[in-house]
């Protein structure tokens, strides 16, 4: 995407991936979808929605890092 092939900072990743979209409000817009989810579903959580926010923000440091390091990121994808 860039003319001269190099990649963005780990900020500007990581900045789309995690911080724009849930930064300050993370658990809170977490616990929304939970919610919803249970009552849409009825499917019980086995996780918090804070450990849900910190697994979510560890693998978007992990991402954000790789991209950052023009390095392959679909492993990183759960099964």
């Amino acid at each position: 995407m860039r003319p001269e092939s190099r990649t963005g900072s780990f900020k500007f990743y990581y900045d789309l991936l995690f911080d724009y979209p849930f930064g300050g409000v993370e658990i809170q817009n977490m616990r929304t979808m939970m919610d919803l989810i249970r009552e849409e579903y009825g499917l019980t959580p086995i996780k918090s929605p804070e450990e849900l926010v910190e697994w979510l923000q560890q693998f978007h440091t992990r991402l954000a890092d790789r991209l950052h390091h023009g390095q392959a990121v679909l492993d990183l994808v759960p099964d």
